[in-house]
């Protein structure tokens, strides 16, 4: 064995570590570990909070519409304001939001955008382009990019839940189950649930106005007038789209808040947030006609329903296009 020249064996030659020793070296080691990897999960932990609130932000617009450029109270390009209602569930997702064709048929299941009209309302003398009866209403998804499998999902790849507890309140509720890919009120931590609320007011709102009595003919009264508003039916009963198919709310002396008082005032409590909405007034006008049919007057007037209340203002509806 080669030795120094003081009869030393070298360095590198020594008996190994003991036992002790490497444990005691493997402990600090651990430690280390522990030391660094905490600041590394924490930032790994928020990217993935990050990454679900953005993605449960995208759900939102998709479903509210994108707020216009200078206009943050106005919106459009949304399932809401072209259909007029949140997207049916299926399998638990929203499908309407990335695909017309909801049951994959083939075909679609909800109708595309297109211009409704009843062809028969069309004023003598008048082309049908130039009928008061129309609105452009329908699908024009995707709304959001189609999801891998058909499943929309958080930060950490855990499916995302939707609940609705209608009629209750009618609100949506977005739910990721946090870091565990578990739904739990007691969860806490990483472990929590992060949840989107979509309250019903931010998706119904009242729309109101005045008609002004004045423009009542001599022979009817307030209480002969009847107000709706058309907007987009989900699937309509025929292919061709024509205002019938619409989804209407109607003005009816049973329900609460929704008569025409005597000074004309109306009241919708819950009118689905977008434009592309139509205001219906008629009312029966003194005027020879068959016994079996009555005359009315109508009044058409194209609004947007913002996100708050709506009031109309003072409506005249003297000057009416006459059908029957």
């Amino acid at each position: 064995m080669t030795r120094d020249g003081f009869g030393n064996k070298p360095a590198w030659d020594m008996a190994g570590f003991s036992l002790m020793e490497l444990l005691v070296v493997m402990v600090v080691i651990l430690f280390c570990v522990t030391i660094a990897s905490g600041p590394l999960q924490d930032r790994t932990g928020q990217a993935r909070v990050e990454q679900t609130m953005a993605a449960m932000a995208e759900i939102k617009d998709a479903i509210l519409g994108r707020p216009l450029k200078g206009e943050p109270a106005l919106r459009d390009v949304g399932y809401l304001p072209d259909m007029g209602s949140l997207p049916d569930l299926i399998d638990g997702q929203p499908k309407g939001l990335w695909t017309a064709d909801t049951d994959n048929d083939g075909s679609d299941d909800l109708l595309r955008r297109c211009l409704f009209m009843d062809e028969g309302h069309v004023p003598e003398g008048l082309g049908i382009d130039d009928s008061p009866l129309y609105i452009r209403m329908g699908w024009r998804g995707p709304y959001i990019s189609v999801p891998r499998d058909g499943v929309l999902r958080d930060g950490w790849g855990n499916q995302l839940v939707f609940a609705t507890d209608e009629p209750e309140t009618g609100d949506l509720t977005i739910i990721s189950p946090g870091a565990n890919g578990i739904v739990s009120e007691n969860d806490a931590g990483p472990d929590g649930d992060i949840k989107l609320i979509l309250s019903k007011s931010q998706l119904m709102v009242p729309v109101s106005g005045v008609i002004i009595p004045s423009g009542i003919y001599d022979d009817s009264n307030l209480a002969d007038v009847g107000v709706r508003i058309y907007y987009a039916a989900p699937k309509p009963d025929e292919p061709h789209a024509n205002i019938t198919d619409l989804v209407y709310l109607e003005l009816a002396a049973q329900a609460v808040n929704t008569v025409i008082t005597e000074n004309g005032y109306f009241l919708f409590q819950d009118v689905p947030v977008g434009p592309g909405r139509l205001l219906e007034i008629s009312q029966p006008v003194p005027k020879d006609t068959p016994s079996n049919k009555t005359a009315f007057a109508r009044t058409y007037i194209h609004f947007e329903v913002m996100p708050t209340l709506n009031f109309l203002g003072r409506i005249d509806i003297r000057n009416s296009y006459g059908f029957y």
